[in-house]
This record gives structure tokens, C-alpha cells and sequence, in this order.
């Protein structure tokens, strides 16, 4: 009796929740509020062998909206996010951090109603508000912020999420990893080696967390 006291008084409590939510109507809109940081920063499609200082943040403010009962989302996503990191190489180094405007599109999609777990995707654009760097590497052209500072990016992110919905409110925890792709520089110069710059952007590894308040029709 003893123990199956508190599972009966959980599924008394769990049991509206869930309910509630399952019944309510599709597009539902909610407002999501947004946190993330991350250790794991490397330059895109560069194989560097170690790397120091690396660092991630972001922050931004989300419109959701829900169907299939909640189980599917979309968001509407505005960041601001700074990162940053140094690659080692066998002959020199090169770092690099930027801080960007960002705005992106996550549909995710999830089972269960109290506690759920999930898949998610989506797309972004990226407008670098600071970009600093540092290149001393042999046979290796200096950093140029005027050559290699993007006008914007286009990039594509994907990971898993998992969190707890109670009434109104959706905590989730989201594992995601953003994968630059197309970039608009300034047309890029050659050296008079012929060595042309070759601009990097980062990839990014990291951990964010939401808190969504649901609307009500």
C-alpha cells in the first residue's frame, strides 16, 4: 500500500494534465523564450586537430504554434548568439568569433503529452553584427575581416528535444547542431602568390533550453 499510494496520487495529478492538453484545439499559439551554450565549436570544413577556447551562446524570444494535439511545432526563432574558437594546426593557428543576428525556422515533432520526446529540424539566416579573427599559419593568407566578415549565411540545423508539458507551459531541452551552408561575401581577393582567401564560418554543437507559455483561444 505504501507504494502504490504515491503512483495513484501521481496519476490522479498526471491524468487532467495530460487530458488537457491532448484535447485541446490545433494551432494553439504560444510564446517561447530561449537559452542555449555550448563547448563544441569547429570551423566548417576544415579538419583541424585540436581545439581551445571554444564557446557558444545564445538567447532569443520564439512565436510556436501546435498541431496534432501538440505533438507537432513550429517556431518562429529570434537569436542573438556569439561564438567563438582557436584551431591548432601543425604549422600555426587561426581563431575566429562572430556575433550574429539570426533568425530561424524549428518544426520538431514529439510523443508523449506530460513528458515527451522528439525530432527537429529546420533552417536559418545569419547576420554577423562582429566578426574578429586572427590567422598565423605558414603559406596561410592573414585573417582579413574586410574579405572574410559575411553580408549574411543560410544554414541548416537538426537534433532532438525532450522536456515536460504542464498545462500552459512547455520546458524543453534542445540538443541541436548548426551546420552553416551558403554564404554572400565581398568578392575575395588573391594574394600575389595567387593564394586566394578562403573565408570560414563556424559549426556549431550545443545545448538550448525553452520555456514556452501556450495561448489560449
Amino acid at each position: 500500500m505504501k507504494t502504490t499510494l504515491p503512483l495513484y496520487l501521481l496519476f490522479i495529478l498526471a491524468a487532467p494534465l495530460q487530458a488537457q492538453w491532448y484535447q485541446e484545439d490545433d494551432e494553439t499559439p504560444g510564446i517561447s523564450f530561449i537559452g542555449g551554450i555550448g563547448k563544441k565549436v569547429r570551423f566548417d570544413n576544415e579538419d583541424g586537430t585540436f581545439y581551445t577556447d571554444m564557446r557558444a551562446f545564445k538567447a532569443g524570444i520564439a512565436k510556436t504554434t501546435f498541431q496534432l494535439h501538440g505533438h507537432a511545432q513550429a517556431s518562429r526563432i529570434l537569436l542573438l548568439t556569439h561564438q567563438a574558437t582557436k584551431a591548432q594546426y601543425h604549422d600555426g593557428y587561426k581563431s575566429l568569433s562572430m556575433t550574429n543576428a539570426e533568425a530561424h525556422f524549428l518544426g520538431s515533432f514529439s510523443l508523449g503529452h506530460v513528458i515527451f520526446v522528439g525530432i527537429q529540424g529546420g533552417a536559418y539566416i545569419a547576420v554577423p553584427l562582429v566578426v574578429t579573427g586572427e590567422t598565423v599559419r605558414t603559406n596561410v593568407p592573414a585573417f582579413s575581416k574586410e574579405y572574410e566578415r559575411p553580408y549574411f549565411y543560410q544554414g541548416f540545423t537538426a537534433g532532438g528535444t525532450g522536456g515536460l508539458k504542464l498545462g500552459g507551459v512547455i520546458m524543453a531541452l534542445h540538443a541541436n547542431v548548426h551546420i552553416p551552408f551558403l554564404r554572400i561575401y565581398k568578392p575575395q581577393p588573391e594574394n600575389t602568390d595567387g593564394t586566394k582567401v578562403t573565408p570560414q564560418l563556424l559549426n556549431t554543437e550545443m545545448f538550448m533550453f525553452s520555456i514556452t507559455i501556450k495561448g489560449r483561444d
